[in-house]
């Protein structure tokens, strides 16, 4: 009977001892194990498909192909092609009889893949679905946010102001009591809940402690005769909870409505 020895030659981890492996020259040399299928065993697969299907000792199969590639002994693959219909995004696939034979002559064992690892609860799943929810929910809203800043910051460009703040910029300027000219903003938490203006913007947020929940404010410097323009591009910008509305319907009260504001900014633009 004919024989030879088949050596490992990169071994994975060190020390690793050479395998000798005896194969008869009239039968065939064979590593499949036997809980997986000849035609999975000579199939071809990406390395997420080749996860679900096994693990080589306690690894994923993925992380032993980078294992391998970190030591400088690729497993060899191919790309695939469009009617072999894998994932669009797949850009590798291997023959899984040379991940096995990899594996097992590194000294690894090849195993089933365990069912609890793979399946995740519907409670878990549930959770996630949610989180991604509320998550995307955030995400629409500071575009909106965004959107409607610019828009009115344009406007305010166009009018002759410097810079309209956004409102994290508003909370961040939190001050002490000084008697200026300018417009306010009561803060509630994180939130501007109302935006007013004075000559004396101290004394006038003074007479709004008894009948508006607010917890700190803010304020901007504004000339007298700016007062009204800026008061109306924050008010409709912000969106105060605790602005009035306006008695035509048209948005919340403000000294320059929302229609006019939007007329002013195409004029000037």
């Amino acid at each position: 009977m004919g024989c030879e020895k088949i050596f490992q030659k990169n071994p994975l981890t060190s020390p690793i001892k050479a395998h000798t492996v005896w194969v008869s020259s009239e039968e065939e040399f064979d590593l499949r194990p036997s809980f997986m299928p000849i035609d999975v065993y000579e199939g071809d697969f990406t390395r997420g498909q080749m996860d679900k299907l096994f693990r080589v000792s306690d690894m994923k199969v993925t992380s032993f192909i980078q294992k391998c590639e970190g030591l400088g002994n690729p497993i060899s693959h191919r790309s695939p092609a469009r009617h072999e219909g894998f994932h669009f995004g797949a850009t590798r696939v291997y023959r899984c009889s040379e991940v096995v034979d990899r594996a097992l002559l590194d000294g690894y064992d090849v195993l089933p893949t365990r069912v609890k690892e793979l399946k995740r609860s519907e409670v878990e799943l549930r959770g996630d679905v949610e989180l991604l929810r509320k998550e995307l929910s955030i995400l629409r809203e500071q575009r909106d946010n965004a959107l409607r800043h610019f828009r009115f910051e344009s406007i305010a460009s166009d009018l002759g102001l410097s810079k309209l703040y956004r409102e994290e910029e508003i909370v961040g300027s939190k001050l002490s009591y000084e008697e200026s000219s300018g417009v306010y903003f009561l803060i509630k938490e994180d939130r501007v809940v109302y935006v007013g203006q004075s000559v004396n913007v101290f004394s006038r947020i003074s007479s709004h402690v008894n009948y508006k929940d607010f917890d700190s404010y803010a304020y901007v410097l504004c000339p007298k005769d700016k007062l009204d323009i800026l008061e109306s591009l924050y008010i409709h910008t912000l969106n105060p909870p605790l602005q009035g509305k306006c008695s035509s319907g048209d948005g919340l009260s403000a000294p320059i409505g929302l229609k006019r504001i939007l007329e002013l900014g195409k004029k000037d633009a």
